[in-house]
């Protein structure tokens, strides 16, 4: 902080409805305290002097949508700025607010997995008398799989809202990502193996549920792998 005043400088090139937004939330480091830095919140009103809001990208997903980026060059905004306990914005809202998000998306996530399901049916009904064994083997599967994800989902929530064992509602969250995964495979499997495949809408709504599956990808490798290490040091 500079006279009670912060100075922010840096730039975020990915924000879904960021071109649109009245108010950007940043996280910036702010200081460092036993080697680790410190990170600190702010809400930040796009008409700030310093803050520029980039072009938007195009991406050909999760449309309507739009997507961006800002830019902070000297960027100076007040004490009262500050959201949440300065200095600590990743412990207390960085990494709640990824594990909410988690749980969040497995709403659109299951309902969008079911919706291709129906879109597929709908396409395929008339010519199931044409439909080869292993597709109709590997449209059960699915099934059976968007099935165990709604429970997944509900179970999910459930453990996020009691306040439950934090490594249970983890491996849920991470099984619910890698399960919806295969669930996209075998989609495509199956439409590689119909008679007559659905477009447009489905297609549209393929690439949004693989966008929304993938993202903080490498965040959940981490995490798969510091619950394999927890389990080989017996915590």
């Amino acid at each position: 902080p500079e006279n009670g005043h912060f100075v922010l400088d840096g730039r975020k090139s990915y924000l879904t409805n960021g071109p649109i937004a009245d108010f950007y939330v940043v996280v910036a480091a702010t200081g460092e305290s036993a080697g680790k830095r410190e990170f600190t919140a702010f809400v930040v009103d796009r008409r700030t002097p310093g803050l520029t809001v980039t072009e938007p990208i195009h991406l050909d997903f999760l449309r309507p949508s739009p997507h961006g980026g800002i830019r902070l060059e000297n960027c100076v905004v007040p004490a009262r700025a500050v959201l949440g306990p300065p200095g600590a914005a990743y412990e207390s809202i960085v990494k709640p607010f990824r594990d909410l998000e988690d749980v969040l998306m497995m709403g659109p996530v299951t309902g969008g997995l079911a919706r291709l399901r129906d879109l597929l049916v709908s396409v395929l009904r008339p010519e199931r008398e044409a439909i080869k064994a292993v597709a109709l083997d590997s449209l059960g599967l699915y099934e059976s799989l968007l099935l165990c994800l709604c429970v997944m989902a509900l179970e999910a929530a459930r453990a996020m809202e009691g306040g439950e064992n934090e490594r249970k509602s983890l491996s849920v969250r991470l099984g619910f990502r890698d399960l919806a995964e295969k669930a996209l495979e075998l989609m495509d499997e199956i439409c590689e193996r119909s008679p007559r495949p659905p477009k447009d809408t489905f297609s549209f709504l393929r690439k949004d549920l693989g966008a929304a599956v993938s993202i903080a990808r490498n965040v959940a490798r981490i995490k798969r792998i510091k619950l394999a290490q927890g389990l080989l040091e017996g915590d």
